[in-house]
């Protein structure tokens, strides 16, 4: 017996007729290579990848083969759901047949002359029960560039399209034909367009952009958690969002990041007004519907250096210019983002401020500086760890600062709060004083009150000795210190350390932790730790704040590289055992660190590790640093970290290390900034930018969960 059936554009499909057969009357008559029910995907609505644009301004999307499909129908006999995969009819075609995918078990008709609900959804990762499909949110979605070279051309990142989700219905009785499944597409598509700026920017003045994220506040409470959303295929909507008591105001991050070919991550620089467009695919919401709740949606572009820009996606397009739109569920716009700012422009990469209050800052990937102080002024070649001052490392993101105060003032006028302390970097003085520094954060804190600095400082005794007073002159600076107010937030300018710190407690301050610092009671807001190690293996440590609050601390920082110079060697060396051991270090403690999010065991853990070091030679029995050795380490080090980071592998002498996305804890690096420091290729510029996007990639866990 044979039916044929005209299947209706849309959701939903409703059976072409009425039949009156058995159901012995369709087994084993299946046209494939398998018995069961049949399945053929038909008209011209289906999608997974972007073709091109139509007159209408429509996006046709073409089925790729081997596309997974998931089935579920209630009323089929014994398997309730299976897996299937698509084979297009042709090239660039909407329609195709479909096969059982390897290791499922076919649908097959069950009752006499019933309907069936058949609910499918693409990718099948996701599930599916009585027309409920859960999907989970991709929070670190990836879009293939094949140029870097945005100076002369505008580039297109090509979508990974298995985040965009799909799903179907169709209500037919048993019949011997091929059930069609018209798919639709569900997630609300941002095309997003980024313009460099006006004027003469060319390659080495270029935006290098890394991605871009949207942060949302809306999400629905009860699967915020899970990081998932439930879809209701017969309602066309998600599960709860019609009177929106379920949704609550979080912010959330979807990030997208830039891939090669290969699938690792890259980078496109932008020039001469040129553009990148970015495609990311978020869950079925309208942009109008929160209007009335104040809930926001924002872009925030990606990018090295000091660059950043931010647009808020509006409902009034009053309310700004021509990157505005109103949004609908499950639809696609295109969103043109005002230009960057220029490069000569200093604003701030103010990373911070758009997560969500609640975020422990054990859970933060936060970029730091070793020795930070020496970008400015330290010409001596032992000391000099940075290219750039602090006012530029804050401006770019850095937000832990490596300190080293020493009793003594070289300049009395730098002294704004009285305190005697000078930084150091051993037994070489930079130009800083801390009164300067704590007052060149407060107005960076002042101007930029979503923000906060961690200052990591140890007492520098190469500088003034092992002083008796050190502790009782510590102690009195900090307490000065936390009597300051932020003029902006009226709120004192610093916090006391405790290990469940959250974002909302730390914006706006300075919180001080300090090595080998013993007077936790009497007020101290500092986080004191004893136990530093300079050994390879992370050292697990306890950290206190004022009184008897403390917590768990890992910290590495193997530091002295030994390449077994006994002369003033050439450092350009990128092989040895003690070179594969600190790598190897790295990424102990990035392992460890990417647990925190996700085993109880690592909750409210804090983690510094150190990609500083240098690569000393010997006179004697002595090691002795340089400059350049600083710069090589950086150069052998920073792209480790970058790759473990951003691809989650690396490959450290022949052994290939695997990490799942995570926090990395606090990082403090050499030579930020610079893609190259004195010819080294240190990749400062990538290294802190990646710790600073993988903020985006996941749900970190909020205070109470």
């Amino acid at each position: 017996m044979t039916l044929r059936f005209k299947y209706i554009v849309g959701l939903a499909a409703v059976a072409a007729g009425l039949v009156s057969c058995v159901k012995e009357d369709f087994e084993n008559a299946a046209n494939g290579s398998y018995d069961g029910i049949q399945f053929n995907i038909s008209t011209v609505d289906t999608k997974t990848v972007y073709g091109a644009q139509a007159s209408d301004n429509s996006w046709p999307l073409y089925w790729v083969a081997g596309d997974p499909i998931r089935i579920y129908c209630a009323e089929a006999e014994d398997a309730k759901q299976a897996d299937y995969t698509v084979t297009p009819s042709s090239t660039n075609s909407n329609t195709g047949s479909m096969a059982l995918a390897s290791g499922s078990t076919a649908l097959q008709w069950g009752g006499d002359s019933n309907d069936h609900n058949f609910y499918a959804v693409y990718p099948n990762t996701a599930t599916i029960e009585n027309g409920i499909a859960t999907f989970q949110i991709n929070r670190n979605q990836k879009a293939t560039v094949t140029t870097t070279n945005g100076y002369d051309n505008n580039v297109v990142a090509a979508p990974d399209m298995r985040n965009a989700y799909m799903v179907a219905k169709t209500t037919t009785k048993p019949t011997d034909e091929a059930v069609g499944l018209t798919f639709k597409p569900i997630m609300t598509t941002l095309d997003v367009v980024i313009k460099a700026a006006d004027g003469d920017l060319n390659s080495t003045s270029a935006a290098r952009i890394t991605g871009i994220s949207v942060v949302s506040t809306m999400n629905t409470a009860s699967t915020a958690q899970a990081s998932e959303f439930q879809y209701d295929i017969n309602n066309q909507q998600i599960t709860g969002s019609a009177g929106s008591g379920s949704i609550t105001k979080l912010s959330e991050t979807t990030f997208v990041g830039l891939v090669d070919s290969n699938g690792n991550a890259t980078y496109v620089d932008l020039a001469s007004s040129k553009t990148l467009t970015i495609t990311v695919f978020m869950p079925p919401m309208s942009i109008e519907a929160a209007k009335n709740l104040g809930r926001q949606v924002k872009i925030r572009v990606h990018a090295t250096g000091n660059t950043e820009l931010v647009a808020s996606l509006k409902t009034n397009d009053a309310e700004s210019e021509n990157w505005t739109t109103q949004l609908k569920p499950s639809t696609k716009r295109t969103i043109k983002l005002p230009a960057l700012p220029s490069s000569n422009d200093v604003i701030g990469n103010n990373w911070i401020t758009p997560l969500d209050d609640n975020i422990y800052v054990s859970q933060l990937s936060i970029p730091g500086t070793h020795d930070a102080a020496t970008g400015d002024g330290t010409t001596f070649s032992m000391g000099k760890t940075q290219d750039i001052d602090i006012e530029g490392q804050w401006e770019m993101g850095i937000r832990a600062f490596d300190i080293r105060p020493r009793e003594g003032s070289n300049d009395d006028s730098q002294l704004d709060y009285g305190n005697n302390l000078w930084i150091n970097h051993g037994g070489v003085s930079t130009t800083w004083s801390m009164d300067a520094i704590v007052k060149t954060f407060k107005t960076y804190l002042e101007a930029n009150p979503g923000e906060f600095a961690i200052v990591i400082m140890r007492h520098e005794t190469e500088g003034d000795g092992t002083s008796e007073s050190w502790p009782d002159t510590m102690a009195d600076a900090l307490n000065d210190y936390a009597a300051l107010t932020n003029t902006t937030t009226g709120k004192g300018l610093t916090v006391n350390f405790k290990p469940d710190l959250t974002i909302g407690e730390c914006r706006g301050k300075i919180l001080f932790m300090m090595r080998s610092w013993t007077p936790y009671t009497g007020g101290p807001t500092v986080g004191g730790y004893h136990g530093w190690s300079h050994d390879a293996a992370a050292v697990k440590t306890e950290i206190w704040g004022p009184g008897s609050t403390k917590g768990t601390l890992y910290v590495q920082d193997y530091y002295n590289i030994d390449l077994g110079f006994t002369i003033i060697p050439n450092y350009d060396k990128t092989s040895h055992e003690n070179i594969f051991k600190k790598q190897n270090a790295l990424c102990d403690m990035l392992e460890l660190s990417a647990k925190s999010h996700t085993d109880d065991t690592f909750k409210n853990t804090w983690f510094i590790n150190h990609t500083s070091g240098y690569l000393y030679y010997t006179i004697g029995d002595a090691g002795v640093s340089t400059t350049a050795g600083y710069r090589y380490n950086a150069r052998n080090n920073h792209p480790v970290v970058y790759n473990f980071i951003t691809n989650n592998t690396v490959t450290i002498n022949g052994t290939t290390r695997t990490r799942p996305t995570g926090s990395t804890g606090i990082i403090l690096m050499d030579f930020v900034g610079a893609a190259t420091s004195d010819g080294v290729a240190v990749q400062g510029d990538l290294c802190p930018q990646a710790i600073i996007d993988n903020n985006y990639k996941y749900r970190m866990k909020r205070k109470g969960e």
